[in-house]
This record gives C-alpha cells, sequence and structure tokens, in this order.
C-alpha cells in the first residue's frame, strides 16, 4: 500500500509541476505578442522620423540657397556670400537643371533611396556639383554673381 501511496502523491506533485510550466509559457506567450508588435512599431516610426528630419534640413538648406542666389543675382557683380550648412546622410547627388528658353531654373537634390526633392528659382543659377558636395558633414556654400553672358549666380559646395 505504500508503494501505492507514494507514486500517487507523485502523480499529483508531477501535475502541479506541470500547471506551473504551461502557465510560464502562456505568460512568456503573452509577453512576446505585446513585446514584438512594439519593436517593430518602435523601428518604423523611428526611420520615418529620421526621413522626416533629412527632408527638412534639405529643405532649409535648398530655400536658403534659392533665396540667397536671387538676392546676390539683383545685387549683381561682384557680390558674393558664403553659407555654412551640415549636409544630411542620404543625398546621392546635386544637379541644377537649366532651361534658359523657358527661363527654368531648378536645384535638385537626389535621394539615395530614390526620389528627389526640387527647388525652383526665379534668376539663372549654375553649378557644377561633385560627389563631395552631396556626402554628410559640415559644408562651405558659396554663392558669387557672375556678369555671364547670361549674368547668373554661380554655387560650388565644399
Amino acid at each position: 500500500m505504500r508503494k501505492y501511496l507514494n507514486t500517487g502523491s507523485r502523480m499529483i506533485l508531477m501535475q502541479k509541476r506541470g500547471q506551473s510550466a504551461t502557465e510560464y509559457l502562456m505568460v512568456a506567450a503573452i509577453g512576446l505578442v505585446i513585446i514584438i508588435p512594439m519593436v517593430y512599431i518602435f523601428y518604423a516610426e523611428s526611420y520615418k522620423s529620421a526621413e522626416r528630419i533629412m527632408e527638412a534640413k534639405i529643405g532649409e538648406i535648398g530655400n536658403e540657397i534659392v533665396i540667397k542666389s536671387k538676392s546676390i543675382y539683383y545685387l549683381g557683380p561682384p557680390s558674393k556670400t558664403t553659407l555654412m550648412h551640415t549636409m544630411p546622410d542620404g543625398i546621392e547627388r546635386l544637379e541644377i537643371k537649366r532651361d534658359l528658353g523657358a527661363e527654368i531654373y531648378e536645384l535638385i537634390f537626389h535621394l539615395q533611396r530614390g526620389g528627389e526633392i526640387v527647388f525652383s528659382s526665379d534668376v539663372n543659377i549654375n553649378a557644377d556639383f561633385t560627389r563631395l558636395s552631396a556626402s554628410q558633414g559640415m559644408k562651405r556654400i558659396k554663392l558669387e554673381a557672375l556678369r555671364g553672358p547670361p549674368p547668373h549666380v554661380n554655387i560650388s559646395i565644399t
């Protein structure tokens, strides 16, 4: 009989240990179900935030270049100014698009993720950008009014 009681008590003890392990697994599963979506949402939002910050910085730089170029153009030669800006990461290259006949002048920032940010200018702008012009870091942006022909503002970024 003693053997029977020991076996019975062990069975009860094993069932309680099994129940504890199952409860532990359920708590861990519920925790993972909550944590995994939160990590994904955090990552997605931080990526979007970084993109918005980069685009805002590019907007600030582009707008200032266009506004200052207009001012320098109307002051005429030998007017010039220097701007200091930190170029954000994510710019592939810079380009000036000019159509003298239609008087369309655009400063274009081509992004590494694809796409571009375009700034239109009312005055004739010209530049010869290098790969370093679009690289991340502190940049000296020089704007100088030149006689031409035709009169224009030359932009150089070093």
